[in-house]
């Protein structure tokens, strides 16, 4: 096969693999918050992350309550308190963060991935303040 199909094979071939492992929800919309002694979690992932084949399992007090995907978030209504929060990867490991919730805010936990070739340099899992949360949010798509 001369070099150019070959190419050209592979490039559509990692589209076909990424459009898989992306999120392809209804794009990101705040959740209405019909119960003010909740609190509010958004869980997100930017398209701009290098981990685009992992997929990511969340748990919230160690209950599954998702597959966060490339490109993609997730939203909670959770009771106010100390949470666990967690999330998953069998190649990767597990990142576990404890917010304090309040009821009535809202919060933004982003899953970040930076690596160097195939080596992993760092995962993380952190509150982002909001102001720059919804930026970097507004692109994604429902996970699950």
């Amino acid at each position: 096969m001369p070099k150019m199909r070959v190419a050209q094979f592979l490039l559509i071939l990692s589209a076909l693999f990424i459009t898989g492992c992306a999120a392809n929800g209804p794009p990101f919309s705040r959740m209405e918050n019909s119960d003010p002694n909740k609190a509010l979690i958004y869980i997100y992932r930017c398209s701009g992350a290098s981990d685009f084949d992992r997929v990511l399992d969340v748990y919230i007090d160690e209950e599954p309550r998702g597959r966060l995907l490339y490109n993609g978030y997730l939203a909670y209504a959770l009771d106010p308190g100390k949470r666990v929060l967690t999330v998953k990867n069998n190649v990767l490991g597990h990142l576990t963060i404890y917010p304090d919730l309040i009821e009535g805010h809202e919060y933004y936990f982003r899953w970040s991935y930076n690596s160097h070739g195939l080596v992993v340099r760092e995962c993380r899992l952190e509150a982002i303040p909001s102001e720059i949360a919804i930026e970097e949010i507004k692109d994604t798509k429902r996970s699950d």
